[in-house]
C-alpha cells in the first residue's frame, strides 16, 4: 500500500486527525525498527535461550530457510536471542537444498548462543518446513513461527506471549487479513481486509499471515495437516492458506497479537516477495483456497460463524 492509498484510508477512517495521529504512529515505529536494526547490528552477541522460567510449556521458535538466504539470515537469528522473553529453542529447519557446508561463519558462531539447525537431506517442504516438524516433534508446546529476513523487535515474543495467555485455545499473529463474503460465496483474496487491526477478538475470519509471526498453541491441529501427498497437491505454495482450513477443521480462532508496528525491517533485498505477489496477482491463493475447501468438504459458513 503506497502512500497515498494510507491517506485516503486514514481519511476515510476519520479525518485529518486520524491522519495525523496514523503518521506519528508511523514515525514512532519506523525509528523503532531502525533501533533494533542498530541493536543487532552493534550489541554483543549473548546466549539467547529461557535459563530462568520454569514453563510448564517450551516456547519453540521454529523458522526456515535456504542457501541463497545464508548470507543474511545471522541478522534474523541474532535479533531472536535479543529477545525481552527468551524462547526455550530457537530450530532453523533446512530442506534438501541445504548442506552444513553452505553454512556462513556467523550461522555457525550463533550454535553456542542456542541457535539449532536441522536439515532434512531428503526432501524439501518449502515454506511448510516452518511449522511441519517443529509441531510434531513438539506436539504439547507452543510453537512460534518466524521468517528468515526480517529484523524482529525485542519485545517480538513477549507481545505473543502475552497475547496467549489471553487467549491459549487461539492462533496469535501480528498481521491479520479480514475474510470477506460476496454474497453467499467468499470474496477473491484481493478483496479481504488487508492487516486487520478493528478485531480484537478471536474470530474464524481472520487468516494469520507468516511474516511477522504467528503463534501455534499446543494440539491445535489434527493429524491431516502433516499430510505431506496432501499440502503438495492441494497448496503446496501456500502454507497460510492450508493452516487457516486446518485451523477451521479443529475449531481454532485466529486472534490478533495487539501491535502498532508498520511492516518489519528487511535485512536485505530478498526473493520473499515474488511468491507471494504471485499467489495474489494472479487469483492462485483463491484456487489453493478452493482446492482445499472441496477436499475437505469445508463450507463457507464455517469461516463465518
Amino acid at each position: 500500500m503506497n502512500v497515498l492509498d494510507r491517506l485516503k484510508n486514514a481519511y476515510a477512517g476519520g479525518g485529518l486527525r486520524e491522519i495525523a495521529r496514523k503518521s506519528i504512529f508511523h514515525c514512532i515505529y519506523r525509528i523503532n525498527n531502525y533501533k533494533t536494526k542498530f541493536l543487532v547490528d552493534h550489541k554483543k552477541i549473548e546466549y539467547g535461550l529461557n535459563t530462568t522460567e520454569a514453563r510448564e510449556k517450551k516456547v519453540i521458535v521454529s523458522l526456515t530457510s535456504f542457501p541463497p538466504r545464508f548470507a543474511n539470515i545471522h541478522l534474523t537469528l541474532k535479533s531472536l536471542l535479543l529477545q525481552y522473553e527468551k524462547p526455550d529453542r530457537i530450530i532453523v529447519y533446512l530442506g534438501s537444498d541445504s548442506s552444513r557446508e553452505q553454512f556462513t561463519n556467523e550461522m555457525l558462531e550463533l550454535e553456542q548462543y542456542g541457535v539449532e539447525y536441522r536439515i532434512d537431506s531428503e526432501r524439501n517442504l518449502k515454506s511448510h518446513k516452518k511449522y511441519f516438524y517443529a509441531m510434531q516433534e513438539f506436539p504439547d508446546d507452543v510453537v512460534v513461527t518466524a521468517d528468515d529476513d526480517v529484523y524482529y523487535p525485542s519485545n517480538w515474543l513477549s507481545g505473543f506471549l502475552k497475547s496467549y495467555r489471553k487467549f491459549p485455545k487461539a492462533v496469535s499473529a501480528r498481521r491479520v487479513h479480514l475474510m470477506k463474503k460476496n454474497g453467499k460465496e467468499l470474496a477473491f483474496y484481493n478483496y479481504w481486509e488487508d492487516q486487520c487491526r478493528r478485531v480484537k477478538l478471536p474470530s474464524f475470519s481472520l487468516i494469520a499471515t507468516g511474516c511477522s509471526g504467528i503463534l501455534y498453541p499446543p494440539h491445535c491441529f489434527k493429524p491431516e495437516t502433516f499430510d505431506e501427498a496432501t499440502f503438495k497437491e492441494l497448496c503446496f505454495d501456500a502454507d497460510d492458506i492450508w493452516l487457516k482450513c486446518m485451523e477451521v477443521l479443529n475449531d481454532v480462532p485466529v486472534v490478533w497479537a495487539k501491535n502498532w508496528e508498520v511492516d518489519l525491517l528487511d535485512v536485505a533485498d530478498s526473493t520473499k516477495g515474488a511468491l507471494s505477489s504471485l499467489n495474489v496477482d494472479y487469483r492462485k491463493n483463491d484456487a489453493y483456497l478452493h482446492n482445499v475447501m472441496d477436499h475437505f468438504k469445508i463450507p463457507v459458513e464455517n469461516f463465518f460463524r
